[in-house]
């Protein structure tokens, strides 16, 4: 099948095609080695709360105590759980909404605030505009604070769940195409991501 780009050029389709096997090929493994097993597991915090999923299909949930790098072990808090590093498929950590709250409690009351308070300022003033710039940052910095402090409370009471680690999976398959003609194929599931 030939593929025209323009008048003057056309190419080969299977000739795009092998030249982005390579890539498709490096893509999934460079993005593993960036980050391992290893490394995500020496970046957990003890007292952390951790939800492995497992090659098996089983999770393992509960607050992280150790991890052993000379037995690849991670151990659990919940029941003196030991796992093999061999048998996770997937590590997930407990995060907080405070962050975003802060975030977005801030913008809410501080940008509003400089605003309104800007208005007043410059209204009553006697036609010369505001002349207090600075008691108008001022109060609208300390509005942001205490709306930063309300959104973390508030954020604080919601959390989610954050892939830290998925098990690499690339599979290559032979599939017969039509005509007695055979296909390579690049598999790179997505089920760790899903859950």
């Amino acid at each position: 099948m030939w593929l025209s780009l323009d008048r003057t050029k056309e190419v080969h389709l299977s000739s795009i095609i092998w030249r982005l096997i390579p890539a498709l090929i490096l893509l999934p493994a460079s993005l593993a080695a960036q980050t391992t097993l290893d490394s995500v597991a020496r970046r957990l915090k003890p007292g952390q709360t951790v939800r492995l999923h497992l090659q098996s299909g089983q999770r393992a949930e509960g607050r992280f105590a150790v991890y052993q790098s000379d037995q690849s072990v991670v151990q659990l808090a919940m029941r003196d759980t030991t796992i093999q590093f061999a048998m996770i498929d997937s590590i997930w950590v407990r995060k907080s909404g405070a962050k975003t709250g802060a975030l977005i409690g801030s913008v809410l009351v501080g940008v509003p605030s400089a605003i309104l308070l800007g208005s007043l300022c410059s209204t009553f003033s006697d036609g010369g505009g505001c002349d207090q710039w600075g008691t108008v940052i001022g109060v609208s910095v300390v509005g942001a604070g205490a709306g930063a402090l309300l959104g973390a409370l508030i954020g604080s009471a919601s959390s989610h769940w954050q892939l830290r680690y998925a098990a690499p999976r690339v599979a290559f398959k032979v599939n017969p195409l039509p005509a007695q003609r055979l296909g390579v194929g690049l598999s790179i599931p997505l089920s760790a991501l899903i859950r």
